[in-house]
Formats: structure tokens, sequence, C-alpha cells
């Protein structure tokens, strides 16, 4: 993980002084509530981990049921349209999230948790300035915001340094073309180079992936966003990949049937049109993944991530 500094923030009351220790890490958590669907009527109550720039919330605070993520870069409007509700619209979602702040009762029953004024002032100062509605400019807290400004910044640093090494490792014609500005060599960097840590597995039978496809059918928390990009991806931290040699049709119905156990798949683009014996794909297990997302997205990009959130 980015290593930052520690912010120094006022501490007029006990409850500013629990969101004062969490900001240092620009770390925060706590029950709160959030909207099923995008409908601020349906409510459910969720344990929030909010970390960096990654988000995740869990039926238990020990993360082991996990039921939705997003990423606070990706945010493109954060509002409080009444007090205490925040509306949050991620790139890529497909419906808006609805997050119910705690009151002062519920943050003092929750003792180490971390009150409402704590959860906007990180999210107002995470997200681009430019996304934060009138409502929460005063909660924009401006040392806070330099602070992941400089964890923002660090991040691409890491993303360059990765993305050179990985252009050492192409092929001498490769690299040569994309240095003659050819565009297919640039958005297709090949699978084995951005997954030489990838286990190679088989793929699941098809009887026991339409079986667990039909389970995933009745769980109606997970949605799935696909998301053209160059392929290169950015994350806090990363689990497992399997590189996986089969149809891609096949593999994105496994997928989708097992969004509890993977959080990503990715392959390149035009693959799909390929003799089925020449495709494969990628997946990203869930476990001991946290902020995953692919970047430079674009309508144009060699490669198509599906991400279950």
């Amino acid at each position: 993980p980015t290593q930052t500094s520690t912010s120094t923030l006022p501490r007029p009351s006990p409850a500013a002084a629990r969101a004062d220790r969490f900001m240092g890490e620009l770390c925060i958590e706590g029950w709160l509530h959030r909207s099923k669907k995008g409908d601020p009527t349906q409510r459910e109550r969720r344990y929030f981990f909010s970390s960096g720039f990654a988000v995740e919330y869990c039926k238990t605070p020990d993360r082991a049921s996990r039921t939705g993520k997003f990423d606070l870069r990706m945010v493109e409007e954060l509002d409080e349209p009444e007090p205490g509700m925040l509306f949050v619209r991620v790139k890529g979602k497909t419906h808006p999230l609805h997050v119910f702040l705690p009151s002062p009762m519920e943050a003092l029953q929750q003792g180490d948790g971390a009150d409402a004024k704590a959860w906007r002032m990180l999210w107002a100062s995470a997200v681009d300035e430019s996304v934060v509605s009138l409502a929460l400019e005063s909660a924009r807290d401006t040392n806070l915001a330099e602070h992941f400004t400089m964890l923002r910044e660090e991040k691409r640093q890491t993303r360059a340094l990765l993305l050179a090494k990985s252009a050492s490792a192409l092929p001498r014609d490769s690299k040569e073309a994309e240095e003659d500005g050819e565009e297919a060599s640039v958005l297709c960097i090949p699978l084995e180079v951005l997954d030489a840590n990838a286990d190679i597995v088989a793929p699941e039978t098809p009887s026991r992936s339409a079986a667990k496809t039909a389970a995933a059918g009745a769980d109606s928390e997970w949605s799935f966003a696909e998301v053209r990009y160059g392929g290169k991806y950015s994350f806090v931290t990363i689990g497992a990949k399997e590189l996986v040699q089969a149809g891609i049709a096949d593999g994105i119905k496994q997928f989708k049937a097992s969004p509890d156990k993977f959080e990503a798949m990715w392959f390149q683009a035009d693959m799909v049109d390929w003799p089925v014996e020449q495709q494969r794909y990628t997946l990203l297990l869930r476990e001991g993944t946290s902020g995953f997302e692919p970047d430079d997205s674009t309508p144009q990009g060699g490669f198509l991530c599906i991400l279950a959130t």
C-alpha cells in the first residue's frame, strides 16, 4: 500500500478526535445504511471500509461477506440532497448509491466508529473537486485533499514504472512497432506480459458452471460492469490471477456464476472472434484484492474488463 504522511486536523470534539485518528491513514470504517438498486426507500445496513480511494461494504465487520465496492477516483457526482444522505454516482455503475450517515446517537453507540462529519470530510476530500456539490463544499478539507492528491500522483508514478517494465519485456518487433506509433501494439500488450504471475488453469465443467450460474442469478446484489481499456490496471492490493485457456463465452458464464470468488475478468477484446481453441482470459480472485480498476478506459481500448460489484 502507498504510504502517506499524517494530516493535522482540528479536534473540537471527541467525535472529531476519532475522525482525526482515522484521517491520519486516510482510513475510516463503521456501520452505515445504503440504498438497494439506487432506490433510497430500500435500505440495507452494511459495514463500510474506506481506505485510500477504495470503499468496500460488507454484511459483517470481518469483511468475509462483501456485497459491493467502488473507487472514489471513479465518482462522477457526490452530493447530499438531504441531511445525512450522501448521493454517490460512480462511473460504470448501473445505479447510483445512497449512503445514509450515522446520527450522533448511532455514532456514539459504535464507540470507535466515525461520525457523519468524518465520512463527509473523507469522501469530499478524496474525490475530484469538480464532482463535489455545493452542499458538500464546506466538508472538503484542504490538507486532506492534498494528501489524496499525493496518493494519486504516487499511484500514477507506480503505474508508469510497471508499464515501463512491461514494455521492456515485449518482443523486439512489437516494441519497435510501438515506437513507430502503430496503434495495435500500444493497445494490445501481450497477456503473457500483463499476467506473468497468473496461474494457468483448466476451465470448469459446463454442468458445474451452469449450477453456479443459477445460484448467482438469485443474488440480486451483484452487478457486472464492462470497461474497454488499454491493458493497464491499478490496485491497492491484488490477489491471485488465473490465466484460463478456453472459450471466452464460457469464461464469462463461469465468472458471473461466482462473483463471490472472482473480482474481475479480462481478455483481449477482439479475441472473441478468434477460434475457440485459441482464446484465453484472466480471472482475478476476490480474496486479497482491493482497489482494483482498469486504467485509461476508452471505447477503442484493446482489452475488455468485466467487474463484479
